[in-house]
């Protein structure tokens, strides 16, 4: 048999045995070794080639011990690394939702243990931890981006592209409960067994995320017929994110009352207040403070409208409807369509429709949006408190009601990146004055003042002081632009937009079109109040001692 040595691969960067260079790199015909390695590395017995030292392949227990003395296991892992990976792990825990702790390495209960006693995490190559770095280098720089740049809109708007779940915030099976796909037939068997002379009423709160909401259910003895005959409640805050373990307990006030649409007359839907301990309203009991300002301006008749748009997801991560692995087409045919291919989710928003007709809410309408499984309803007119009332209630509705059709209603301000339309909370606003004769002077004013306090109000027109927003407001898909203030008549990438019903015939109301989908109601009409209405300035609202 030939010399294995006869049919290296000569290559002029890398010396051969005794020093000598060669500038050629000849390829000598040979039969192919009989070995698991690729053709391209060195021979059993050849040069290595790691810095150009002779190496010879040892086999057997000799090259375990010379492996396992450079770090490697028995089994031929990888080096062993104190710093566990990020992205590579088989143990990295999912993706978590928006809100909640970021992504954390969930070590197993051996190498929990294994931690304890000094030893440490097996981790990638050092070549491996390269291309895994420059990818997510590669990846952080398209993330970087100008969202609406040709670029960035050819990527994402590519119909072969998949859906990233990280881009929704959650897994790409969302964790959810199964109640939808059970017998709801047999529910009503015991659902219509009569209830006697009680009634069941259930309160509802804000929990302390600011956007969740909370309910549970007591029995009352008779059906009350004013909010002064339910009585106070309680609560454990430490399990709301409201408080801390020691001291849990949160007063529910009722604060409105309405009918229940699930489990129909008598029973009631109680939306409530939260205090803590010593009386004084939860950190996200807006409504507190919102009551006391619409007190003080009730003589000027102030009222509201919200137009509360929000997106329909499927239990697999996705906007409902949507291909498991890319994209529905442009948007342009979605926006109040009709038909299988364009209304994605139309029984559930008949459904919600009809149940806040029975609860008494006063909705106002309800339409299909830009972009596929996002829809809208309106609430409104309504006047003073109640506005945030009947809309955080309709918003409790429409959770209920996608519990029983298996899909999750989302009101993130932009829940799909790129191309695709963001979902605000459009807010109607009107006085007394403004609805009567020449009362466009008065539309105007309120602007005037409005664009002296543009960043105060952004801060109160999402939940997050304006990081929601700023993934929404771009300037494009019928937005503004976050760091400028605009109004036009009928001029919907404006902050305000002046009806052109109302340019024409000189009164009526003007849209704030800033206020996020997830924004609170209190927040925004509050807002709007101290800034048209008591004239402040400033980026701070102003303390009344009364």
């Amino acid at each position: 048999m030939d010399d294995i040595h006869s049919r290296l691969i000569i290559n002029p960067a890398r010396p051969l045995p005794g020093g000598a260079r060669s500038a050629a790199r000849p390829m000598v015909a040979g039969p192919r070794l009989a070995s698991a390695d690729p053709p391209w590395l060195p021979a059993a017995g050849s040069q290595s080639r790691r810095r150009g030292r002779l190496r010879p392949r040892i086999k057997g227990a000799g090259r375990r011990a010379a492996l396992q003395s450079r770090g490697w296991k028995k089994s031929g892992a990888p080096e062993q690394h104190t710093r566990p990976p990020l992205l590579s792990s088989p143990f990295l825990s999912a993706p978590r939702s928006r809100g909640l702790p970021a992504l954390t390495p969930a070590r197993p209960p051996s190498v929990a243990a294994g931690a304890a006693s000094g030893e440490v995490w097996p981790g990638p190559s050092s070549s491996a931890r390269k291309h895994r770095c420059v990818d997510q280098r590669q990846s952080d720089k398209e993330d970087r981006l100008e969202p609406h740049s040709k670029k960035r809109r050819a990527k994402e708007g590519n119909s072969n592209d998949t859906v990233h779940p990280l881009w929704l915030g959650t897994t790409s099976t969302m964790a959810t409960s199964a109640s939808s796909q059970l017998n709801k037939g047999i529910k009503q068997v015991y659902m219509s067994l009569p209830q006697g002379d009680k009634v069941q009423a259930m309160y509802i709160w804000i929990d302390g995320t600011g956007e969740g909401l909370r309910c549970k259910t007591r029995t009352l003895d008779s059906e009350p017929k004013c909010i002064d005959e339910l009585p106070e409640w309680n609560f454990d805050g430490s399990s709301t994110f409201q408080s801390e373990g020691s001291n849990s307990d949160m007063y529910l006030v009722p604060a409105a009352m309405f009918r229940d649409p699930f489990r129909k007359d008598p029973n009631k839907l109680v939306f409530c207040e939260v205090f803590k301990y010593n009386r004084k309203p939860a950190e996200t009991n807006l409504r507190h403070t919102c009551k006391r300002i619409m007190d003080m301006v009730s003589n000027q008749h102030p009222w509201f409208g919200m137009e509360q748009e929000y997106t329909l997801m499927g239990t697999d991560g996705h906007p409902f409807g949507w291909p498991s692995n890319g994209f529905p087409g442009p948007q342009g045919p979605y926006y109040c369509g009709v038909g299988t291919d364009k209304a994605y989710g139309r029984d559930i928003v008949e459904a919600h429709y009809r149940a806040c007709l029975y609860a008494g809410i006063k909705v106002a309408g309800t339409n299909a949006e830009v972009m596929p499984a996002q829809w809208e309803f309106q609430v409104g007119p309504c006047e003073g408190i109640d506005m945030g009332d009947h809309l955080w209630v309709a918003r409790f509705i429409l959770h209920r009601v996608c519990e029983d059709f298996g899909v999750i209603a989302t009101f993130d301000p932009k829940p799909i990146p790129g191309n695709w339309n963001g979902a605000g909370c459009h807010t109607n606003f009107s006085t007394k004055a403004m609805r009567e004769e020449n009362g466009l002077k008065y539309i105007e004013e309120s602007i005037e003042r409005l664009s002296k306090r543009h960043q105060y109000h952004i801060r109160a027109y999402d939940p997050k002081g304006g990081l929601d927003n700023a993934r929404r407001l771009t300037g494009f898909h019928e937005t503004s632009n976050i760091n400028d203030f605009s109004a036009g008549v009928a001029n919907r990438s404006a902050s305000i937009r002046i009806p052109r019903t109302v340019g024409q015939e000189k009164k009526g109301y003007f849209e704030d079109r800033r206020p996020s989908a997830n924004c609170d109601p209190f927040a925004v009409t509050e807002a709007l109040i101290r800034t048209c209405l008591l004239n402040e300035t400033g980026d701070e609202p102003f303390q009344y001692k009364n």
